[in-house]
């Protein structure tokens, strides 16, 4: 309670933001101090954290009657903070912090409490269970409902920002590759919600200052036409410049879910929209000669540095970042030579200086891009000018957390959207011009980050100023905590693997190609104009390095990252005619083979394989990824895992996947590489046993349908049908019969009849390997033999007719005598005859001079099967195959003179009526093959052959 009384936050959503951080970091210690004192006899292990979240949320909830409006902002920001901080299992306290908030989020009469609560709820949407959709739904529904009908303009600022968190909790998965409806309606809905948030935000955002309508007309998820009309005539909210700050927040932080969704150009439009809302000072226009831009300014500066971080973390980045950053330092100093004092000014000053300090800090501890220590030490230089001269307090503050943020403390940060690690491997010179990693640690900024915070440290504690003291103290805590948090991550995470990287870089000898090597590729200057290295040259090293048994323990993440920029940072003539996209190839296979001891590489490849980012990768970086799955599934835990091929299943078979904008050839080559990578993944990693068994098994099913076959069924893609059949082959045998069933068809549409054509062939080219027993393809034997033999169905005989030729000879003779006996009966006689004569072609002793296609099969016939017949494996059933035949013989000619002399009709004997235009021919080819084995006729049989006539 003394703490809640102690924060005044006025209507500053900055200085809540940093309150709520402030509270995330006490109620977390709450926490811990309450789990320790409970009596262990009352509570297990594990019911203790969930007891002491409970036993808070009411401590919190019971301040409420007695509270002044100080102490309710506090309060609803500490309840917001305690739900970020809670078990993933204390669903109970999360659903009932919600439903608290929820009923002040809509009480319109109290504005210190609906502003605070729509900042918690905002945040409190990310931590709902994810089957907790109806919570979720009275979140956003109420922060849509409450912006909408709000008279406050802060509160509606609020609602914004809060529905720009909400909005990163969603899309947080793949979309179901199953059938259930409910998960299908659950996507759609989550993508037409993300959708509708960015449309509420900046509709709001036109409404309270139409001068944004124009930039924000550029957004093509918002549509231009839903914005015409919105502008209002509304006065300057200068007095309440937060509400449009607010807003814009809201709409930086909705980036995550865009992205999520696919809509990279708006990605990257609302970055260049909030780039456009800080002036230049170095143009010619008049600085803020619109109302309401000063307020679209701050919001820009505080929102920026996470969008920027953002699209820095996912390729979507090609601004001059040194440009970027001098643009907020030369605001910064522009406002202090005018000298403004109206309170929208110092707001708009703070919002600078805490902005360009989480610039900064995401820019240098990134590691890729160095800034000029120049730039960096007149940006620290005018932090300290602020915090040490006589301005309003919020400048003060503004300064103060400007710099802890420029070491990396990430003050009001409540995403992690721009977190970056302060600790860093990175080699940096003394002498250089150029920072590059985190600030704390560059002997360059060493001297003056020292001296600033001992400057901070002695402001808190002895400054007369009671606001300099506490702003500094509550900067400094900003600092430590961080500090603390990260020095005991490592310490939990990988304090065994430091000791072991640490004893492995002390066993490499100074003369060591390895550690050579590594250092050349650490110390890189892709900034210095006249130190161009080729590409080709890093790659080899990436090379060497990767067939390295170990490396040594240095800052490998930053490394390769700064590889796989190289093409955007060396001029296109010093590639040496070397594809750029071939570093980032090599770039994979060094954080494939050595990312089970490197962390940093471990998480390079897990952004990597995430589905939006894996989409906007190039087609070969892709194909790596796909063919070393099996390397990636050692690598990932078992949910990762299934994440990775839920993902993968949806880039292939989605119907909106960026996958079909390639040409098919490119197309079939990522799916080559996909059969590849499964493949391996049977081989090596997975059995029956595991979870991803099933996973693979779904992947395939995905896969199989997209196997092509041109219209003479022959496969469009030899090498892609390749890799899918070695796949199958190691599949377990009770997989493809599950996959591949094949029903009749007689009633087919033409889709159906090419897939049931596909399950067909690639069943034969099983068998043919012998992992298919040919008696199940002997099951499909009617269906292959009676339907027409045109298109693709020709290519099914082909294949049949080679994998029952690998049979043993028992299957062949069953086969031809069944095909004889299914051409008396069957609608297309033609079909069953032509397979006969494949058959028979392949087996018989002129198969090297046989030309295979449907004519030349049946007019060979005469000669084929009189020579199959005379091998010794008939000695018993010769008379039966000439027996059959004749029987056939009988019926087609028949049915071919009843069609020579007009009395019959073309469907004559059930035989289609498509048939009719071959039926002289088969007849009398079917003539003189009976003529070829009359031998083994009966006498009445060769007596009735005698007097049929050729016609």
């Amino acid at each position: 309670m003394e703490m809640a009384e102690s924060m005044f936050i006025s209507r500053n959503i900055v200085v809540a933001l940093l309150a709520l951080h402030s509270w995330k970091s006490f109620v977390s210690h709450w926490m811990q101090a309450v789990v320790t004192l409970l009596d262990t006899k009352e509570s297990s292990k594990l019911n203790k954290p969930l007891k002491a979240a409970n036993d808070i949320f009411k401590i919190l909830c019971k301040c409420v009657p007695v509270s002044n409006p100080r102490v309710a902002v506090n309060i609803t920001l500490a309840i917001g903070a305690l739900c970020l901080v809670v078990p993933p299992t204390a669903h109970l306290v999360i659903t009932s912090a919600s439903d608290f908030l929820l009923k002040w989020l809509l009480q319109y009469e109290h504005e210190h409490q609906q502003w605070s609560a729509a900042i918690s709820l905002g945040l409190i949407f990310n931590c709902f269970h994810p089957t907790d959709k109806k919570s979720k739904l009275q979140v956003i529904d109420g922060l849509f409902e409450v912006i909408s009908n709000a008279d406050s303009y802060l509160v509606k600022g609020a609602c914004g920002l809060g529905l720009g968190y909400a909005c990163q909790g969603l899309l947080t998965r793949a979309d179901s590759t199953s059938d259930s409806d409910l998960e299908a309606t659950t996507q759609f809905n989550e993508r037409a919600s993300v959708k509708e948030v960015l449309h509420t935000v900046t509709a709001s955002l036109v409404k309270l200052c139409p001068s944004s309508c124009h930039s924000l007309k550029k957004l093509s998820i918002c549509g231009t036409f839903s914005m015409e009309g919105m502008e209002e005539n509304y006065d300057s909210l200068d007095d309440d410049p937060w509400a449009i700050a607010g807003l814009v927040l809201g709409l930086g932080n909705s980036v995550v879910a865009l992205y999520r969704l696919g809509a990279y150009e708006d990605v990257i439009e609302i970055k260049n929209i909030l780039i456009s809302w800080i002036p230049d000072v170095d143009s010619s226009s008049v600085l803020f000669d619109v109302v309401n831009s000063v307020s679209l300014c701050m919001g820009s500066c505080l929102a920026l540095p996470s969008v920027i971080a953002f699209c820095q973390r996912v390729e979507l980045l090609n601004d001059d970042l040194d440009a970027l950053f001098n643009r907020y330092t030369s605001l910064a100093t522009e406002l202090l030579n005018l000298k403004k004092s109206e309170t929208v000014f110092q707001n708009l000053l703070m919002a600078i200086c805490i902005g360009a300090g989480s610039l900064l800090s995401g820019i240098l501890n990134d590691g890729v891009h160095a800034m000029k220590f120049a730039d960096v030490k007149k940006f620290l230089d005018s932090l300290k000018y602020i915090y040490t001269h006589p301005y309003p307090p919020l400048v003060h503050l503004g300064g103060m957390f400007g710099a802890v943020n420029a070491f990396g403390a990430g003050a009001g940060d409540l995403t992690g959207i721009g977190w970056q690690s302060m600790n860093s491997q990175i080699k940096h010179e003394k002498e250089s011009s150029l920072v590059r990693g985190p600030l704390l640690t560059s002997p360059v900024g060493e001297t003056l980050s020292t001296s600033m915070l001992q400057e901070i440290f002695l402001l808190a504690k002895d400054a007369e100023d009671n606001h300099i003291r506490n702003y500094a103290a509550w900067a400094v805590s900003f600092l430590r905590s961080r500090w603390l948090s990260e020095n005991q991550s490592l310490d939990n995470d990988s304090s065994q693997r430091n000791s072991v990287d640490s004893s492995q870089s002390r066993s490499f000898s100074a003369e060591s190609l390895v550690w050579n090597l590594s250092l050349w590729l650490r110390d890189l200057n892709f900034e210095k104009p006249g130190d161009v290295v080729p590409v080709n040259t890093i790659a080899t090293v990436l090379k060497c390095l990767t067939k390295a048994p170990r490396v040594p323990a240095i800052d490998w993440g930053v490394i390769v990252r700064r590889c796989m920029k190289v093409e955007a940072q060396i001029p296109q003539k010093s590639t040496n005619h070397r594809d750029p996209t071939l570093l980032r190839e090599e770039c994979l296979y060094f954080s494939l083979a050595h990312a089970d001891h490197i962390s940093p590489l471990l998480q390079f490849l897990d952004d990597l394989t995430d589905l939006p980012r894996f989409r906007r990768l190039e087609m070969n970086v892709q194909s790596v990824l796909l063919q070393y799955l099996s390397h990636l599934m050692k690598l990932f835990s078992d949910s990762r895992s299934k994440k990775l091929y839920e993902d993968l299943a949806v880039y292939f078979c989605s119907h909106s996947s960026s996958y079909l904008d390639y040409s098919s050839e490119q197309r079939s080559m990522l799916r080559m590489s996909f059969w590849k990578g499964i493949c391996k993944c049977l081989v090596e990693v997975v059995s029956e046993e595991t979870d991803s068994f099933s996973y693979l098994k779904k992947c395939i099913e995905c896969l199989l349908p997209l196997l092509n076959l041109c219209n003479d069924g022959q496969p469009e893609f030899v090498d892609e049908w390749s890799a899918a059949i070695k796949c199958l082959i190691v599949v377990q045998k009770s997989w493809p019969g599950d996959m591949l069933q094949v029903h009749s068809t007689t009633s087919l549409s033409e889709g159906e009849h090419v897939d049931a054509a596909r399950k067909i062939i690639i069943r034969a080219r099983l068998c043919f390997a012998g992992c298919v027993s040919a008696l199940e393809l002997g099951n499909l034997k009617t269906t292959i033999l009676s339907t027409t033999a045109d298109g693709v169905w020709w290519n099914v005989l082909v294949e049949v007719a080679a994998a029952v030729y690998s049979a043993d000879n028992g299957i062949k003779k069953q086969w031809l005598l069944d095909a004889l006996d299914i051409g008396c009966v069957t609608a297309h006689p033609s079909t069953a005859l032509r397979f006969v004569g494949l058959l028979c072609g392949s087996c018989c002793v002129y198969m090297p001079l046989l030309i295979v296609n449907p004519t030349n099969v049946l007019s060979d016939l005469p000669v084929t099967l009189p020579s199959f017949l005379s091998s010794s494996i008939w000695n018993d059933l010769r008379n039966s195959a000439a027996d059959k035949l004749w029987l056939l013989t009988t019926r087609i000619y028949t049915w071919a003179e009843q069609l020579t002399r007009g009395e019959g009709l073309p469907c004559h004997d059930h035989i289609h009526g498509s048939e009719a235009e071959n039926a002289t021919f088969l007849a009398n080819m079917l003539r003189s093959t009976c003529f070829a084995v009359e031998d083994h006729l009966a006498v009445d049989k060769q007596l009735k052959l005698a007097n049929l006539e050729a016609l």
